[in-house]
């Protein structure tokens, strides 16, 4: 995944060169975990999930990752922001950086079960229950024999939470699809919810 920083220099240009990203200092790279996750194959930005501070965050979805034996259980990484003082912001934040996820994500949601495909969607859908922080929901399309199953994630107003490898089951809400259905083979939450 690339991340690319605002810049005003002339680094930048209608061809810019990916590859020059980090030797420019002008953005970061996080590489993913293991050859076939499909890191990066979906990307949400979100807000005030984590410690209510209306700044941004965003998810990382790796359907192809392996939970151990469970093969293509997938995966979803959550990315924090905050300032450089602090050690929750992982080691993405600085340009003319290249990380690995296990070192940059502040946490992440893990498949369940094998080719649940987790993360292969991803929302942020607002605060729908009148929190005024954001909640999110995680896409597993195989899940349950291809019904497939949205996870619905209330948002957390501390600075610690959702810190480390979360279980799915752990959700606030879940939504099943029909035998073979697909459900969460795309999400939109770009709306206001509450209201």
């Amino acid at each position: 995944v690339y991340l690319v920083f605002g810049d005003t220099s002339s680094n930048m240009n209608d061809d810019y060169d990916l590859s020059d990203l980090v030797s420019d200092s002008v953005g970061s790279t996080i590489d993913g975990e293991n050859a076939g996750d499909y890191f990066g194959f979906s990307i949400e930005n979100i807000s005030s999930f984590i410690g209510g501070d209306s700044l941004p965050e965003f998810l990382i979805g790796a359907p192809g990752y392996d939970n151990s034996s469970d093969t293509y259980a997938g995966i979803v990484y959550l990315i924090t922001s905050c300032d450089d003082s602090s050690s929750a912001c992982g080691s993405y934040k600085g340009k003319g950086i290249s990380s690995d996820i296990s070192d940059a994500a502040f946490g992440s949601f893990v498949g369940e079960n094998a080719s649940d495909h987790t993360g292969f969607s991803l929302a942020g859908i607002g605060s729908i229950y009148g929190t005024g922080y954001a909640e999110i929901l995680i896409g597993a399309i195989g899940a349950n024999s291809g019904a497939g199953e949205v996870y619905l994630f209330h948002a957390k107003g501390t600075s610690t939470g959702y810190s480390g490898s979360n279980s799915l089951s752990l959700a606030n809400a879940f939504y099943t699809g029909d035998s073979s259905s697909n459900i969460g083979r795309s999400i939109y939450g770009g709306m206001d919810s509450d209201g």
